[in-house]
């Protein structure tokens, strides 16, 4: 876990920025200046009930005490290798994702906060079994009003790539104060070197 708090000046511009119609519109704190950013990785969820049980409580205690603007899924959200080997077997384990994902986002969307969600390597399943990354990413993106994710552009490698727009305070307008990447480094080899994956040149250009 991870909490930032990103203060205007320290946040990255950028000249290039396409709307995000219907997504939560983020913005720095209107007294403070800042923006408030927890992150989570690693909860693994799918591993057991009592597991997940203590993944819940673990969100709900840091939530309720850092009172976050923002939250940031920072990958392996669920456990890829705790899927059921019969949804590999058909090579479809979409509704055992979307438990998973029902869990894991449950306390912000409880909470009614806005959130990001990017792919670690736990988080794709085996090639070839749905869904991919893309289609994860499509899911979040549109079963939640919280959701701040959105889909790849066509052709780009990995699923979760895509930027949040922050604004200057609740009533700018125009372009934005600045813009958080989201990017995905996928599951192994980098560059087709043998090791952990990376983030690929097309997601930069």
């Amino acid at each position: 876990m991870h909490l930032v708090s990103v203060h205007k000046a320290l946040l990255v511009t950028t000249s290039l920025f396409v709307g995000t119609e219907g997504k939560p519109r983020m913005h720095f704190n209107d007294n403070t200046g800042e923006l408030k950013i927890l992150v989570f990785s690693d909860l693994h969820y799918g591993e057991g009930e009592d597991k997940d049980r203590r993944s819940d409580a673990f969100q709900e205690t840091l939530v309720e005490a850092e009172r976050p603007d923002m939250v940031v899924f920072n990958g392996d959200a669920y456990s890829d290798y705790s899927a059921p080997g019969i949804c590999k077997l058909f090579r479809n384990c979409t509704e055992w994702f979307q438990t998973q994902w029902g869990r894991f986002t449950a306390t912000v969307r409880k909470h009614q906060i806005p959130y990001a969600f990017t792919l670690g390597n736990h988080d794709h399943l085996p090639a070839g079994v749905k869904p991919d990354g893309k289609s994860v990413i499509t899911y979040d993106s549109t079963h939640s009003e919280w959701s701040l994710s959105r889909k790849a552009p066509p052709g780009v490698s990995g699923g979760s790539v895509y930027y949040v727009p922050v604004y200057e305070n609740s009533t700018a307008e125009g372009r934005p104060t600045g813009v958080l990447w989201m990017l995905d480094s996928e599951v192994d080899y980098c560059m087709g070197l043998k090791g952990w994956g990376c983030v690929t040149e097309d997601q930069i250009e």
